[in-house]
């Protein structure tokens, strides 16, 4: 998460938390996801931390839970779940925290190998600062510092919450060994909400866009390319993620996926990522390196991240769906 504070007058402009592995935080990316996978529960966390080699970096924890459920007789399954956000940066220790609802409907079409989903999520937000750890301009009064005097804290209040609104579309196609697919694009903060702390002037949220195409390739026997883009676009910001996995499937009945890859995100860091699936596990881990103007401060460190997935499958027997989705991790 991007974050300024202006003191005069104060506003606060936000770019929302975003992850190297975003392809392994879906409700993050894209709420028509929610219950997108071949088990009965997913479990996803995610965890980075970032510039910490020379300032108080960001610290940002992400954590869902989303499940599937068929309509009986109808090429239609449901997602629903819940997704948890915290993300804490700066010496106010600048924090957001959100917990959000994904609802997803999926229809499947299955004589062109092809699902059709849209998502809506919705949720509260809460960003908080702790006034206590700042210092402003006000704080000196010519002669000494005097952090009590009463006309140094701007701040209405320490902090805000509100009803925050997200949609999506996704569009799957291919099959589990093959050439495969995924279409979407998603739309943040619907309701562009208020996220001034001082109460005095209106300052909206930005609507977040982001598109998103994933595709998986076999290149010869158990060994797949997995090219990924990724457009992100709020209010002034703009970011890419590009990049490819090589995963190759062992002949393990444990170890059955690992993969490596090289990504880049525009005129900002080069990312290399790393990651196996062990069982219904399945590990990532990543760091940035860090190629923008800020290298003069950060050397070039950027940030670690460590992702996992948990499919967990209440079935006794393997469903006829479990065969058709792909993976693009």
């Amino acid at each position: 998460m991007l974050v300024m504070l202006l003191v005069a007058p104060i506003s606060l402009l936000a770019q929302d938390i975003h992850y190297s592995q975003i392809e392994r935080s879906p409700l993050n990316y894209n709420p028509a996801l929610a219950g997108d996978f071949n088990a009965t529960y997913r479990l996803v966390l995610n965890n980075k931390q970032q510039w910490n080699s020379f300032t108080n970096g960001y610290k940002t924890f992400s954590g869902s839970i989303d499940t599937r459920r068929h309509i009986a007789k109808k090429p239609i399954h449901i997602g629903t779940g819940i997704l948890f956000n915290s993300d804490v940066a700066g010496d106010g220790n600048l924090g957001l925290m959100n917990i959000q609802i994904p609802l997803a409907i999926h229809y499947e079409l299955a004589h062109m190998n092809t699902t059709i989903s849209l998502g809506f999520m919705a949720g509260l937000n809460q960003y908080k600062v702790d006034l206590n750890k700042l210092t402003f301009g006000t704080d000196y009064n010519g002669h000494i510092f005097n952090p009590t005097q009463t006309a140094s804290d701007p701040f209405g209040n320490n902090q805000l919450s509100f009803l925050d609104l997200s949609t999506g579309f996704n569009l799957l196609y291919g099959e589990t060994s093959q050439t495969s697919a995924q279409l979407g694009i998603s739309y943040f903060h619907l309701n562009q909400p208020d996220v001034s702390f001082s109460g005095d002037r209106f300052n909206k949220l930005p609507g977040k866009v982001i598109i998103h195409a994933l595709f998986t390739w076999p290149v010869s026997s158990g060994a797949y390319v997995l090219p990924h883009l990724f457009y992100f676009n709020q209010g002034p910001y703009q970011e890419i993620l590009a990049g490819a996995y090589y995963r190759i499937h062992p002949n393990n009945m444990q170890f059955h996926m690992l993969r490596a890859g090289f990504f880049y995100r525009g005129n900002d860091a080069v990312i290399l990522k790393f990651g196996f699936d062990y069982l219904d596990y399945s590990i990532g881990l990543s760091y940035d390196f860090n190629i923008s103007t800020l290298t003069k401060a950060s050397n070039g460190m950027g940030g670690f991240e460590f992702s996992l997935i948990y499919l967990i499958n209440t079935h006794k027997k393997i469903t006829k769906d479990r065969n058709y989705c792909p993976s693009f991790l």
